[in-house]
């Protein structure tokens, strides 16, 4: 459980860190534009 919660703790702090405003917004035209990279039209 321990290296579990290793894991969610660094992927949460990666994600406020890319994703969120200095107030804790989620700024979800990052995420948008971060999922819409790797795709072509």
């Amino acid at each position: 459980m321990h290296e579990y919660a290793k894991v969610v703790n660094r992927f949460t702090f990666e994600f406020i860190e890319k994703f969120c405003d200095i107030d804790g917004n989620i700024l979800w035209e990052e995420i948008v534009k971060f999922n819409s990279a790797g795709t072509t039209s």
